[in-house]
C-alpha cells in the first residue's frame, strides 16, 4: 500500500488543486456508495444479530461498571478523537478547502459541508460499526481485540467472501487512506498559498508531502496516533477563539 500510495499521490499534487479536486471528485463518492453497499450487504447477511447490535452499544457504554471504573469517559474521548478524525468538524481544517469551491453562493458550500459530514459520519461511520457489531456477541468480538478494526472487518467479511474478505478489506482501506492524503495536502497548499503564493514554496511542499506520508508509513500505528492525536489537539486550540 505504501508503495502504490506515495507515488500516485505524489503525481496527482503536482498537478495542483484543481487536479486533486477533480480526481477527488470522482472517486470519494464511488468509495463512499461502494462501502456502503459492502456493509449492507454483510449487515443483511447477519440480520439476526442487528437487535443485539443496537443493544449492545447501550448496554456496554452506559452500563454500572463503565460509569464506576471511568469507562465512560473512556469510550467518550476515543469517541471524540476518532470523529475528529473523521470529519474534522470544529478544527477549521475543512474550511480551507470550502473557501477554494467555485460556487454561486457560500451558503451552498456551506449546506455541501453539513451534507458531507452527515454521509461521512453518521451514515459510513454507522455502516462500519454495524459490520463489526453484528458479527456476533460482545464476547465473540471482543475475543478479536477492538484494537484491530480493520481485522474484526476482515474476519466478519470471510463469513460471505471467504478468502476474498481480507482483499476486498485492503482495496477500501488504500483508497480511504489515499483520498485521505489528497484532501490533506490541499489544505496543506491551500494553508501555504495564504501565507505565501511563491511557487518556490509550493513546489517545495509538493516534495516534502509524500516524502513525509512515506517516512510516517515506517512509524508504529500507536505512535502516529498518539502524534496526530497532539497535532489536531494544537489545531484545535488554535481555532477554538476563533
Amino acid at each position: 500500500g505504501i508503495l502504490l500510495r506515495c507515488p500516485i499521490e505524489a503525481l496527482i499534487i503536482h498537478g495542483g488543486q484543481k487536479r486533486v479536486a477533480r480526481i477527488s471528485a470522482r472517486v470519494v463518492p464511488l468509495m463512499a456508495v461502494a462501502w456502503i453497499l459492502f456493509a449492507l450487504i454483510l449487515i443483511v447477511v447477519n440480520y439476526q444479530n442487528i437487535p443485539s447490535a443496537f443493544a449492545m452499544i447501550f448496554e456496554y457504554a452506559f452500563s454500572a461498571p463503565a460509569l464506576i471504573g471511568g469507562g465512560i469517559g473512556t469510550v467518550i474521548l476515543t469517541g471524540m478523537r476518532r470523529g475528529i478524525y473523521s470529519n474534522e468538524a470544529g478544527l477549521g481544517t475543512i474550511s480551507n478547502m470550502s473557501g477554494t469551491a467555485d460556487t454561486t453562493h457560500p451558503v451552498k458550500q456551506g449546506y455541501m459541508q453539513m451534507v458531507g459530514v452527515l454521509i461521512d459520519t453518521l451514515i459510513v461511520c454507522t455502516c462500519s460499526a454495524l459490520i463489526i457489531l453484528t458479527y456476533g456477541s460482545f464476547e465473540s468480538i471482543l475475543g478479536i481485540g477492538f484494537d484491530d478494526a480493520q481485522l474484526i472487518q476482515v474476519i466478519a467479511s470471510e463469513t460471505l467472501f471467504g478468502d476474498l474478505a481480507p482483499w476486498i478489506i485492503f482495496i477500501f482501506m488504500l483508497f480511504f487512506a489515499f483520498t485521505c492524503l489528497i484532501s490533506d495536502y490541499n489544505v496543506s497548499e491551500t494553508s501555504m498559498r495564504f501565507i505565501s503564493d511563491n511557487q518556490r514554496m509550493i513546489k517545495a511542499l509538493r516534495i516534502i508531502a509524500p516524502a513525509i506520508v512515506f517516512i510516517c508509513c515506517l512509524v508504529a500505528t500507536k505512535s502516529m496516533f498518539a502524534i496526530s492525536d497532539v497535532i489536531m489537539g494544537i489545531i484545535a486550540l488554535c481555532n477554538i477563539p476563533i
